[in-house]
């Protein structure tokens, strides 16, 4: 069933429905999906063959969740985020939505290149994610400071957001080519020495991190019932920015107390957006409280993982491994799963019932699986990120626990997707469901 606007694009085939909608890709969202067991299992593989940091093996782990995971996930919410939340007509049309599939692709490509070792295919998928997201990004930009016959957004600064996360990725895929380039045809050290801690900042840092943050701005209200919007949350998002600048070019330079400031700069900024956050997680009362199990559990993984950078630099200790996976799986990957509880069942209840549907997230999912689920994965994280940090303390078998109970929960994810996908069939059409308004006390 297509129930996509028309977008003047001739196609063979129906195309998917909300691929054309303004709502997010559902394509994107399965593939990332997928990408996030391929994760789990390739951390397992890691696990039983302690593979160090700097195998092949290794790398294959982090670009799946990083780049096959999360990264996919966020162009797949993107394409709505920008005409909903920024006002900019990007996203709309089927053909805004092919760089989210060349993203995917790309990705496929880039880790199978690590998996078979042939760094060839991995510059290819590289390439192709470059080019998505540079024309992405240069969508966003047209549309930013070019627009066509529309008169001066009120809510710009989103899409300005957005822009600037953007920017952070494409730079940071530019990078990530570099390195390749570099393996294949070996030339001189500085690509391989200051190089991967700039790629690792632009896209944790500046990618994602900036981009969670500058969304959540918007998604608050619906996930917890009081909106985050203030004055120093948007402050701490810019100064969380300039931190992530400042480190990059600390570590450019080698000058270490621009890096040390930069950190300084960028966490003072998260502690100012984190002030009206918290004043959210205590007032909130929201229909479906499943994302706010995951939005508190990324919080503390964000907590953490500071604390643990600022330890590595006053020590200079090398836990490059267990940070990578602190903010990784523990801060963006919990933060994600947050709106998926969110913005999956509202998917598969557009998908099933046509773009009409008004069904709450809530209706679709059950308690008990879902506490099971977010139990498992904070299980899971918190064995295989101990793992990361003291190997020796898990004998035989058990270094495997971690990523084992994290496959679990993935399992878990995705019996709870069939089972939201049946009962999302189930339900009364809109004209015959009865809503009835729960406000908290953040609500009043």
């Amino acid at each position: 069933m297509n129930t996509g606007r028309s977008t003047g694009l001739k196609t063979s085939f129906p195309l998917i429905a909300g691929e054309t909608s303004g709502f997010i890709s559902p394509v994107g969202f399965l593939l990332m999906h997928l990408f996030q067991g391929v994760a789990w299992i390739l951390f397992l593989w890691v696990s039983e063959r302690r593979e160090p940091l700097g195998t092949p093996m290794f790398f294959a782990m982090i670009h799946a969740f990083g780049l096959g995971f999360l990264t996919l996930a966020a162009f797949s919410v993107l394409v709505h985020v920008l005409p909903a939340a920024a006002g900019l007509p990007v996203g709309e049309s089927i053909g805004d939505r092919i760089p989210v599939w060349g993203v995917g692709l790309g990705a496929i490509f880039f880790v199978t290149g690590w998996l078979l070792e042939d760094l060839r295919l991995s510059l290819v998928g590289g390439a192709v994610i470059l080019l998505s997201s540079g024309y992405f990004l240069g969508r966003v930009l047209k549309e930013l400071f070019f627009p066509k016959d529309r008169p001066l957004r009120k809510n710009g600064g989103m899409g300005l957001m957005i822009g600037v996360a953007l920017s952070f990725f494409v730079t940071g895929a530019v990078l990530g080519l570099w390195m390749l380039y570099a393996l294949l045809y070996p030339s001189n050290s500085f690509e391989l020495t200051r190089i991967p801690l700039v790629h690792a900042l632009s896209m944790i840092g500046g990618w994602l991190t900036l981009l969670v943050m500058a969304v959540f701005l918007r998604t608050s209200g619906p996930l917890l019932g009081h909106p985050v919007v203030t004055i120093r949350s948007v402050s701490g998002w810019s100064l969380t920015g300039a931190g992530v600048l400042l480190g990059i070019a600390g570590f450019l330079s080698g000058i270490r107390f621009l890096t040390a400031f930069g950190l300084l700069v960028g966490m003072s900024g998260l502690v100012l957006y984190g002030r009206p956050v918290m004043t959210a997680f205590r007032k909130a009362r929201p229909m479906n409280p499943f994302p706010r199990w995951f939005l508190v559990s990324a919080t503390f993984w964000l907590l953490l993982g500071a604390a643990l950078l600022v330890l590595t630099l006053v020590t200079h200790d090398s836990i490059l491994p267990g940070l990578l996976m602190v903010f990784l799986v523990g801060w963006l990957g919990q933060f994600f799963l947050a709106h998926l509880y969110h913005l999956g069942p509202r998917l598969l209840g557009i998908l099933r019932n046509g773009p009409q549907d008004m069904t709450p997230p809530v209706a679709l999912l059950d308690r008990r699986r879902s506490l099971i689920t977010f139990s498992l994965y904070q299980a899971g994280i918190a064995l295989g990120i101990l793992y990361f940090f003291y190997p020796k303390v898990f004998p035989g078998e058990f270094r495997c626990l971690g990523p084992a109970l994290g496959f679990l929960a993935w399992l878990s994810l995705s019996m709870e997707i069939r089972s939201a996908w049946r009962k999302s069939g189930k339900m009364p059409p809109p004209e015959k469901m009865i809503f009835i308004p729960s406000v908290g006390r953040g609500d009043r």
